[in-house]
């Protein structure tokens, strides 16, 4: 269990106030942040909260995760991040500090847009999740082996998120490396196979459906279309 909280769910118009008595009622509230849209000037959907103690901590969790404020049910859980603060615990009816832009490291200055960053902004759109009708995914490049079953052969590849040539303003993603299964018919297996051993210059081009394979720790790929560089995709049910 965590002291530091985050809370979802919240009407526009409950200030960081009234949060930190209302999370007083529980214990000593140390820190509240309570974001602001920088267009509207209004708060955001969500807030941070850090109690004195994880006992405390988790006695606010119980005690308003599903509460009900003007008529919006408020979510309640442990922050994913630790809530760092270098202010001393303050009194319950103390006002809440201003809230300060994060800075930016050097590195990142032609960015304006930390990767961290990202966490405080899309926790709260993961509360309520848009739908996506189609995800499709291209991958190029050369496998070092492969393995068939019942006429689905299958290839592991693995890629570094790309850290250059970025449109400008997009946050670069970390150096972690993310792999991918691919299955495709033994039919397009055929076609393509003899061609990467022709030419070491040569790679594989596959457009597809993914998912997440949770049990191999890895990106599944269901190829629709199998090609090299040098040669045109094609179909997976062509003939």
């Amino acid at each position: 269990m965590s002291k530091d909280l985050f809370i979802a769910k919240l009407p526009a118009k409950t200030t960081p106030e009234q949060l930190r008595e209302m999370f007083s009622r529980v214990g000593m509230v140390t820190f509240v942040k309570r974001p602001k849209d920088f267009e509207s000037g209004e708060y955001r959907s969500f807030a941070f909260v850090s109690m004195a103690t994880e006992e405390e901590g988790r006695r606010a969790i119980e005690t308003f995760n599903g509460y009900v404020v003007d008529g919006v049910t408020m979510v309640v859980k442990v922050s994913d991040k630790p809530i760092v603060t270098t202010s001393m615990p303050r009194p319950a009816d103390a006002p809440s500090p201003p809230v300060m832009k994060r800075p930016i490291p050097a590195s990142a200055s032609t960015v304006g847009f930390n990767w961290d960053d990202r966490l405080e902004e899309v926790e709260p759109l993961l509360e309520e999740l848009g739908t996506a009708t189609t995800a499709k995914l291209v991958l190029v490049g050369r496998p070092l082996n492969h393995a068939m079953h019942a006429g689905v052969v299958m290839i592991a590849l693995q890629n570094f998120p790309k850290q250059t040539g970025l449109p400008k303003g997009l946050p670069v993603p970390p150096p972690i490396p993310v792999n991918y299964v691919v299955y495709m018919t033994k039919k397009s297996w055929d076609k393509v196979q003899p061609l990467l051993e022709e030419n070491e210059d040569d790679a594989l081009v596959i457009e597809g459906f993914l998912t997440l394979d949770v049990e191999l720790g890895a990106v599944a790929v269901i190829a629709m279309s199998v090609g090299t560089k040098f040669q045109k995709r094609q179909p997976e049910n062509e003939t």
